[in-house]
């Protein structure tokens, strides 16, 4: 599939394509789904996009970056004195978002980045959480009144 539909890009980026099979939108549905509930774990930051990727608690920064502002998580990480980079975040980010990444644990320079499940504390994906999720997600929107109304013409 990686080959066919996202050979330059990861799972998380890849598109539909321009003749997608029954079975690659099926997986697309499928990760569309979940993604809500999917994060990265920050490691050693070196895969994470400080402003596309969600890495924390409030979702996708997105927005410019800043003129000199870093790409990657990496760089806004002091590994020598394993703490943020603390001047730098206030530099580039509000109040609300500097308190929340300093309150975001990071690993050590060898430990990489990866993409955890957030509806459990082990931050593993099973299909029989996701589909507790999507059914709960999904059950509290059924009941409610349908937002479009249609009128019936009386030439019918």
């Amino acid at each position: 599939m990686k080959g066919l539909y996202f050979p330059n890009r990861d799972f998380w980026q890849a598109g539909k394509g321009s003749c997608p099979s029954w079975g690659w939108q099926s997986i697309l549905a499928g990760r569309e789904a979940i993604a809500p509930q999917v994060m990265w774990a920050v490691g050693n930051g070196q895969k994470i996009s400080i402003r596309t990727d969600k890495w924390l608690k409030i979702g996708v920064l997105g927005g410019p970056a800043l003129r000199n502002e870093p790409s990657t998580i990496v760089d806004l990480i002091d590994f020598e004195n394993a703490e943020w980079k603390e001047d730098l975040l206030r530099d580039i980010f509000d109040h609300n978002i500097v308190t929340e990444i300093l309150a975001t644990p990071f690993g050590l320079p060898s430990t990489e980045d990866k993409l955890v499940w957030m509806d459990n504390k082990s931050g593993r994906y099973t299909v029989k959480r996701g589909y507790l999720w999507h059914k709960k997600n999904t059950m509290t929107h059924r009941h409610q009144q349908p937002t479009t109304s249609y009128q019936v013409s009386p030439d019918l």
